[in-house]
């Protein structure tokens, strides 16, 4: 009995990397999803009771019962949901968010995550999978079992896109290293991380899985932001050397036609 781990000593051991992974100054700017951010952390609780709170009562308590009852079938019932913090919160404000929408009421803008992080790109893998993954969590909100399948699944596949958009950036230069890519790169990296997390509490292991995951993607995070400096000093350089060398000059062994 003394061996046992209980669920908040488990929360415990996950939680504070996970401050230091969305506040760290390595991002330099750039910036994860403030919907993603706000559920990242020890709030996410407080940050999705009050939201409930206000889509619930804003209208008073005559109203409050017909939400309720309007929430029960996407929430698949009336009664708690287990984990319901990280990605899960994320998931019950989406919710929330339509049906205050439907009604006229303040929304949080968390059901526009996806569109403000990857704007309207026609195919991103790395998007696919995140928006696949928060379907997967509507569809089994309250089945243990298959959310534990579909973050095992979905949390490998989001894994491999993003080190393949992270190779394409630096090694293979297959895409050009952007701002746009990177803010992609860093958004999918701190989704995956909460996808691990979330994966260490429906298996009640104690973080070290998610903890090692935040861990390399601090370390990636500085090989891409060093090859983004370096990709944006030879773009000014290159911008220079335009600018100042005269529009018919004879470069040394070419001619002019290819300028």
């Amino acid at each position: 009995m003394g061996a046992e781990v209980s669920q908040q000593q488990r929360e415990i051991s996950v939680v504070p990397w996970v401050h230091g992974f969305f506040a760290s100054q390595q991002w330099n700017g750039f910036e994860i999803d403030s919907s993603l951010e706000r559920f990242s952390g020890n709030n996410s609780v407080a940050e999705l009771n009050r939201y409930r709170d206000e889509v619930l009562f804003s209208g008073g308590m005559a109203e409050a019962a017909g939400i309720v009852q309007t929430l029960s079938g996407p929430l698949g019932g009336f009664g708690q949901i287990s984990n319901s913090v990280g990605l899960v919160a994320l998931v019950i404000s989406m919710i929330l968010e339509n049906v205050a929408k439907n009604m006229g009421k303040q929304t949080m803008g968390t059901a526009d995550l996806l569109r403000r992080v990857f704007a309207e790109e026609k195919a991103n893998e790395v998007r696919d999978l995140m928006d696949e993954y928060i379907k997967q969590l509507r569809i089994n909100l309250r089945d243990q079992a298959g959310l534990i399948e579909s973050t095992k699944r979905l949390q490998s596949q989001l894994s491999t896109q993003l080190t393949r958009l992270e190779n394409s950036m630096v090694k293979d230069n297959q895409i050009t290293m952007s701002a746009r890519h990177l803010n992609q790169w860093m958004n999918g990296a701190a989704f995956h991380t909460q996808m691990m997390i979330h994966l260490e509490r429906l298996e009640e292991t104690d973080g070290t899985k998610a903890n090692t995951v935040a861990g390399i993607y601090q370390q990636q995070a500085g090989i891409l932001l060093d090859k983004y400096k370096s990709h944006l000093k030879e773009n000014l350089k290159t911008e220079m050397i335009s600018y100042y060398v005269p529009e018919h000059y004879q470069y040394p062994g070419l001619s002019n036609d290819f300028h």
